[in-house]
């Protein structure tokens, strides 16, 4: 059964409706097109997302919704309204449903939930739904988005406002795409990405800010992070093998980023004290780091594992391994404290080449091409 660990625990265990029209003061309305759902202020969007068939579309208006809402059916597109109409808000309820996804993975605004067993493991995933255009805030104890066990998951123009685990998070799923979000003030990341061997994920296009981890990749295969922006988070990105995980975190693809003065300080709790780090592969192997932007990234506080721009570093000394055969390459790391490169000299055929910066530990890492 996973378990939802807080921020601090970066080295620890993995753990973390279609329906014919209704008479006036119904919970929803069908929409005009007679395919999508339209739910207003006042109605219940759990109510219309417990009736719509598979393949059905939910449009919720602007306005502030207190309701946390479990998705268990395939194809189901929850929509909220345009910026440019007003903003759809959810926020948690005063007396929260008790359904499974709260039983087991606490208060979270939007839960999609495949089928499960008696000990939790995925029988059936859930698949095809889509989370776009809300605004989830406020969530304590949970997560904004939470999914597990789904399949072709994609979260899009979401903003995760003050979530106090994780703003959007994925486990034990495969091909989710979560783009175009803005993730800000979660305790352990703005962004999760886990537990999941396969997972042919993208995570693009996100702005992850205030919290501890901007984008986190943990015990994963197949993970591509591009084109994000991190920022005054404790570490900007983080790819970590914990080696609790099924499989040894790897094959991340990690490009095009814009990850630049991550100097929050995260304090002490299971894991480290973290403070003033851009990009770090902690125990992976066949990592490609390549064209990033890794700039002014320093600690404000104490940070046992370093600080600096990008870090290769082994945590096989907490269970999980060494790194093996990771590349950093044309990447411009500048204005990093201490270094902007740093590597722990663990593991084997990690290599660094054609990166712009001044500073490394070992020194030489910024010539032209290093090899370990």
């Amino acid at each position: 059964m996973l378990s939802i660990l807080p921020r601090c625990a970066l080295w620890g265990s993995v753990a973390i409706f279609a329906t014919l029209a209704l008479p006036a003061g119904a919970a929803y309305a069908e929409g005009s097109d007679g395919h999508a759902i339209v739910v207003r202020p006042g109605d219940s969007i759990q109510k219309a997302i417990d009736s719509a068939a598979a393949g059905r579309t939910i449009v919720v208006r602007a306005g502030v919704y207190k309701e946390n809402l479990l998705i268990t059916k395939d194809r189901i597109t929850l929509r909220g309204s345009d910026a440019d109409h007003g903003k759809t808000v959810l926020e948690p309820p005063a007396n929260p449903p008790n359904n499974l996804c709260a039983q087991k993975f606490g208060l979270n605004g939007v839960c999609v939930l495949g089928d499960m067993d008696d000990q939790m493991n995925v029988r059936k995933m859930v698949t095809g739904d889509s989370i776009v255009n809300l605004t989830i805030q406020d969530f304590q104890g949970g997560n904004g988005v939470f999914g597990f066990g789904t399949d072709k998951l994609s979260v899009t123009h979401v903003t995760a406002l003050r979530n106090s685990i994780y703003g959007i998070a994925r486990f034990a799923s495969k091909r989710s795409r979560i783009a175009h979000n803005v993730a800000r003030d979660s305790d352990e990341a703005a962004i999760y990405v886990g537990d999941s061997p396969n997972a042919d994920t993208t995570v693009a296009d996100n702005l992850t800010t205030g919290s501890g981890i901007g984008l986190f990749v943990r015990d994963s295969t197949g993970v591509t992070v591009e084109e994000n922006h991190a920022t005054g988070n404790c570490i900007g990105v983080l790819a970590l093998n914990t080696g609790m995980g099924a499989i040894a975190a790897g094959n991340y693809r990690v490009r095009d980023n814009q990850v630049t003065e991550n100097n929050k300080v995260c304090p002490k709790g299971e894991g480290p004290e973290t403070s003033g780090l851009g990009i770090v592969l902690a125990g992976t192997h066949d990592v490609r780091v390549e064209e990033n932007r890794v700039l002014r990234n320093k600690p404000t506080g104490p940070s046992p594992l370093g600080s600096g721009g990008i870090a290769v570093i082994s945590t096989k000394d907490s269970g999980g391994a060494d790194p093996v055969n990771n590349a950093v390459i044309d990447n411009t790391t500048l204005n990093n404290t201490p270094v902007d490169l740093l590597y722990d000299g663990s593991g084997s055929r990690n290599r660094f080449e054609d990166n712009r910066c001044q500073t490394s530990q070992p020194a030489g890492l910024c010539q032209s091409g290093h090899n370990d």
